[in-house]
């Protein structure tokens, strides 16, 4: 019996010693480069997140349309990611998360942006430039039509 409890009081000193609390992980580093940006809807900048592992983060944009993240790609010391302006001009806050860890958040400007390039009274961000525009103006202007109609 006193072996039975010498063993128990070994295995449990032993589990002690061995134990390893657990091991939060830190929140990413960010940084922004420019922060701030015209809200034309072609700028861009770059996040940088400096954080360990190969899993990309989850970035969050609010508000939710003020701009989108065009792309997340690996560097040596993390993650980088370019995000492109709406065409509001507001404060926008980017929440950066991964699995397991705290998030970090890093803001950016967007400023109105009234260039003309064609000296006609029109912005440049009001401009049907593209093919995707163009379709979606057609769409959104035959829906309107339509409801007014019946």
């Amino acid at each position: 019996m006193k072996t039975l409890a010498g063993l128990a009081a070994v295995a449990l000193i032993l589990g002690l010693l061995w134990a390893v609390p657990p091991r939060h992980a830190a929140a990413p580093r960010l940084s922004i480069e420019p922060a701030q940006i015209a809200a034309d809807g072609n700028d861009t900048a770059t996040l940088t997140i400096e954080a360990p592992g190969t899993t990309p983060p989850v970035i969050t944009v609010l508000p939710a349309h003020a701009a989108t993240v065009a792309e997340i790609s690996p560097t040596v010391r993390g993650f980088q990611a370019t995000i492109r302006a709406g065409v509001t001009p507001t404060t926008i806050t980017l929440r950066v998360a991964f699995p397991n860890a705290p998030s970090a958040g890093v803001l950016l400007t967007t400023q109105f942006d009234p260039t003309d390039s064609a000296g006609d009274g029109t912005p440049d961000f009001l401009r049907l430039d593209s093919a995707s525009d163009r379709r979606a103006f057609r769409g959104w202007f035959t829906f309107l039509s339509e409801i007014q109609f019946f």
